[in-house]
């Protein structure tokens, strides 16, 4: 088995970040973390009492410049906040240190907190004035692309957005991770403790052609994970989305695309969710084939079910003008 080479990889960081306030509720600014790391094993963790209750209805409509709880700012996804600086003077800040992988979804900013997800299964606490690491959590070893039938994510871990809920308290990651596993896990964004850990694939499809690309949601009191395919559509994948308690209590919740195969989720957006805890969410390429007994008759030489054929036996018109010349 080959590795490929390891790359470096680096957060950079613009004014833009943090530096307005808006209309919508406030969150509550986590305490300021301390440096270190922790590592969380694999496996799914029960819930706990340090779990935060799941929030009454997910992330503000409209949520404060200060804050960046999930895709776009906002759950309708438009990346619209009330207030910010003028994107014309907009300059480098800082560069964090090196990460362990590539950043392929959005950074949250929770509080004085900047929180990223690699490829490398990795989950940062950036200190938001300068970029200091407050804490590092590494979920499990990422699949490698030799272990996968198809996709173009080597290695591949963390690619979608997290979520964080409106109370700042908690931020939720999906994992892919050794043997072949997408794994939901909820941290404390103070410190990057493990809070609770479960499995999350769509029941009766294969992880390996499964890839959790879109944003995660959170709405309802719900944590909900969109699942597309690999690049390349390689294997009998179908769209997904799997969905669980945000305190990760209960059972899993899924919907799977009513297709034969493909109908991936991709989109990086994720799910979108209108006022009402309505989710929309947009599926691609869908095959399915329709199976139904024919009412037709069969030809007597080519044996195929035509319309123009009265009974079975006699010939349909393309073979008549064969055999009659």
């Amino acid at each position: 088995m080959s590795v490929a080479s390891p790359r470096h990889f680096w957060l950079c960081a613009i004014v833009l970040v943090g530096c307005a306030s808006g209309p919508g509720a406030t969150p509550t600014n986590p305490s300021t973390a301390s440096s270190g790391s922790t590592t969380a094993s694999a496996g799914a963790t029960p819930a706990t009492a340090a779990a935060a209750a799941p929030p009454s209805s997910g992330i503000s409509p409209l949520a404060p410049a200060s804050n960046w709880l999930t895709f776009g700012a906002r759950l309708d996804r438009r990346g619209v906040v009330g207030g910010g600086p003028d994107p014309e003077t907009v300059v480098s800040r800082w560069t964090s240190p090196r990460l362990d992988g590539a950043v392929y979804g959005q950074v949250l900013v929770v509080g004085s907190t900047v929180i990223a997800a690699t490829e490398g299964n990795s989950v940062y606490g950036l200190a938001v004035t300068d970029g200091k690491v407050l804490w590092t959590t590494k979920l499990g070893t990422p699949m490698l692309g030799s272990m996968l039938p198809c996709g173009n994510i080597d290695p591949s871990g963390i690619t979608s957005t997290p979520v964080a809920d409106p109370t700042g308290a908690t931020v939720y990651v999906v994992a892919f991770v050794q043997p072949g596993r997408h794994d939901l896990v909820a941290l404390d964004t103070a410190t990057g403790a493990v809070q609770w850990r479960h499995p999350i694939d769509p029941p009766g499809l294969s992880p390996l052609v499964e890839q959790q690309r879109s944003a995660l949601t959170l709405a309802n009191g719900r944590v909900y994970v969109a699942f597309g395919g690999l690049f390349g559509d390689c294997g009998p994948f179908k769209g997904a989305v799997v969905s669980r308690a945000a305190d990760g209590s209960g059972d899993p919740v899924s919907w799977i695309v009513p297709t034969d195969r493909q109908g991936g989720i991709w989109a990086p957006s994720g799910p979108a969710v209108d006022v009402n805890g309505n989710l929309y969410v947009a599926t691609g390429n869908a095959e399915s084939v329709l199976v139904a007994v024919t009412t037709n008759h069969k030809c007597g030489r080519c044996w195929r079910h035509l319309p123009e054929v009265a009974e079975d036996g006699t010939l349909c018109n393309r073979c008549e003008d064969v055999v009659n010349g």
